[in-house]
């Protein structure tokens, strides 16, 4: 290849070597003049094979395949630089190492470029969910109508690198990508359609995203929320500030997405949300988008609402052990807390005689849910049974104005309960430890107070529904705590489970495994719901189709020791039979 090429495909690779020969094998055969176009590979210092197969495919397709290595491992955004540094195309196509391209994915995006002398094409894509080497699921990512777009439909629109065909003049004006970073493409691509000048939108699937959950932002990790904070705070200062509002919308609807999404760490988007709530409440834009506006709204107000990191436990039946304590301090809260251990020694039993013939009943899960609820009047914060298992952060539970949990329809929970310092709940249910309101002496569970109090006062019915956000209480029905059921990708607010261990043999009690659980809970066929199964025939019919049928057939080829080889001999098939069906 002389001449410089029309499209340079420039892909960071890093640990790829399963999905290497899929993506290479899509990538080469575009119905697009092979003369045209480049393959560039930056490997990012893999650990495994990757460099090695890069190399292989280099030295099998000569001019058309360049492999290069990073000079240190960083994030995707290396890779993406030296990629882009080693290429000569006139056009800028990014891709994933671990994906597929459409066949005329470059053809189309191309001639739409030259057609309207455009900078920057966006076609369509589709996100293809795998699971242990099975497609299961396909849906459309971003589907727009075939026009020229505004730079501010063009930020809304997203950052997905692979969906955009983008010139290389634009590329630098922009300069190179932020790196060792998470969200570079939120950085660098917002900044980038901010100065575009002709944007076309494509209504064609380029590209087909595979979901694996092994991609770098597919466990949410503290680390990763911080840096899309800072990514907003780089996109709202470097943006072109003639599309601010744009930005600025953008940045609102990401955050609408991390409270909900990314809910074990919704204080770091609370804080970050107040910081910035005088612009959106000046943005036209965004004050249009009603939802996204009355999320943040309403974050904003939480901001000033919630209870602290402090962790009562029971000291007056067995005292927590060292393992135990190190655990709540590590998982309550990802920026630790304080624990307080209820016990003779730090309650002052004589502060109420009713409490102390409790103890001297022998009584002790009564007597600790006496201080439980004083301590968290006084001074805020939650109480956790040594029986809870923690799952996630309380990061969205610190944010309610109490929280108590159902355990089943109509029983709450004697186990776990937080608040704010001050909340009425809490106080009301202090006032039912008296004689004055056990006139009887029946000492009832704490479980039966908190019934009574939040039905009679609060008007919370027994129907064993969720009520979370309440002015003054919330409620997490039996789903939310009493075991995590977030079998595969199902996204469930289960911050903590209940272990239920110590009460095996009791009639009410029974013990099973989780994968026993999930397939109770999973529904039978004929219960899906219409959406699962129009995805489902979406995917028998994509099956059908010659671009499913030619993946499969590639990654077969590429299956044996002659992989390679069979491969060079298929591809020389596939341009006999193009030059066959033109004559």
């Amino acid at each position: 290849m002389n001449k410089n090429p029309k499209v340079s495909i420039c892909v960071p690779v890093y640990n790829s070597e399963k999905y290497l020969g899929m993506f290479l094998d899509s990538a080469l055969n575009q119905n697009f003049n092979s003369d045209d176009y480049e393959v560039i590979l930056a490997d990012n210092c893999s650990s495994d094979n990757s460099y090695t197969i890069l190399k292989e495919y280099e030295r099998l397709f000569p001019g058309r395949v360049f492999a290069y290595k990073t000079d240190e491992h960083g994030g995707p955004g290396k890779g993406r630089n030296l990629a882009f540094q080693k290429s000569r195309g006139e056009f800028i196509y990014w891709c994933d190492s671990d994906d597929f391209i459409h066949a005329d994915a470059l053809s189309l995006l191309y001639a739409e470029a030259e057609e309207y002398n455009a900078d920057l094409v966006c076609g369509s894509g589709m996100e293809v969910i795998e699971e242990d080497g099975e497609i299961v699921r396909v849906s459309p990512i971003l589907t727009k109508r075939h026009i020229t777009a505004s730079n501010e439909l063009a930020i809304l629109s997203g950052v997905q690198f692979w969906l955009r065909l983008i010139h290389r003049s634009l590329i630098e004006k922009v300069g190179a990508m932020p790196e060792d970073i998470i969200f570079d493409d939120v950085r660098y691509l917002t900044v980038l359609q901010s100065y575009a000048k002709v944007i076309r939108f494509l209504d064609f699937p380029v590209y087909y995203w595979f979901k694996r959950g092994s991609s770098t932002t597919s466990t949410i990790r503290k680390e990763m929320c911080e840096d899309s904070v800072e990514a907003d705070k780089y996109i709202l200062e470097n943006s072109n500030q003639e599309y601010i509002d744009a930005v600025q919308h953008y940045v609102a609807v990401r955050n609408e997405f991390n409270l909900r999404e990314r809910w074990q760490y919704f204080d770091v988007f609370v804080n970050w949300i107040h910081a910035q709530a005088a612009w959106f409440y000046d943005n036209d834009s965004v004050l249009d988008d009603r939802k996204t506006f009355d999320v943040l709204r309403w974050a904003d107000s939480l901001s000033d609402i919630h209870f602290p990191n402090i962790v009562y436990v029971d000291g007056f039946a067995a005292a927590p052990g060292e393992e135990r304590l190190a655990e709540l301090r590590e998982k309550v809260f990802h920026d630790g807390c304080e624990i307080v251990v209820l016990s003779p020694e730090s309650c002052d039993l004589n502060e109420n005689d009713y409490v102390k013939r409790a103890y001297e009943r022998g009584d002790m899960a009564l007597v600790t849910g006496y201080f439980a609820l004083k301590n968290i009047y006084e001074n805020g914060g939650v109480f956790i049974h040594n029986n809870i298992r923690i799952l996630n952060y309380f990061s969205y539970l610190k944010y309610q104005n109490a929280f108590f949990s159902l355990i089943d329809k109509t029983t709450y929970s004697e186990w776990i309960y937080g608040a704010p310092a001050g909340n009425e709940a809490i106080e009301a249910i202090l006032k039912t430890y008296s004689d004055a309101w056990d006139k009887k002496g029946e000492y009832m569970s704490l479980s039966e107070r908190i019934s009574i109090i939040l039905t009679a006062k609060y008007g919370i019915p027994l129907d064993g529904k969720a009520r979370l956000w309440g002015k003054i209480v919330s409620v997490l029905s039996a789903d939310l705590s009493v075991a995590d059921t977030r079998f595969g990708n199902a996204t469930k607010k289960c911050a903590f489970e209940h272990n239920f261990s110590t009460c095996a043999g009791e009639p009410d009690y029974i013990t099973l495994p989780r994968t026993s659980l999930r397939v109770l809970l999973t529904p039978p066929l004929a219960g899906k719901s219409a959406r699962e199964r129009a995805l489902e025939k979406e995917l028998a019919d994509m099956k059908q189709t010659n671009t499913y049928k030619l993946m499969i057939k590639i990654r077969a080829i590429g299956d044996g020791p002659y992989g390679p080889f069979l491969k060079k001999i298929f591809y020389w098939m596939l341009r006999v039979r193009k030059k066959l069906l033109r004559k």
